[in-house]
C-alpha cells in the first residue's frame, strides 16, 4: 500500500472521529501530505508550510 493511502485512511479515521474544520500540513514539498489530508478531509481548510530539506538536515 502507498503511503497516500495509509495518510488517507488516517486522516479519514480522524475526520470522522472529530470535527476537522482547520489542518496544518508541514512537509518537505512533495505534497504526499497535503493530496491525502484534502482529499480525506475536503471540508478542512488547510494551511501548508514547505520546509527545505536541506535545512532539517543542516546543509545550507
Amino acid at each position: 500500500m502507498l503511503l497516500r493511502e495509509h495518510l488517507f485512511r488516517l486522516y479519514r479515521s480522524i475526520g470522522e472521529q472529530h470535527h476537522v474544520r482547520r489542518a496544518l500540513d508541514v512537509g518537505t514539498g512533495a505534497g504526499e501530505n497535503l493530496r491525502a489530508l484534502t482529499s480525506a478531509i475536503p471540508e478542512a481548510v488547510v494551511c501548508a508550510v514547505d520546509i527545505d530539506l536541506g535545512s532539517l538536515r543542516g546543509v545550507s
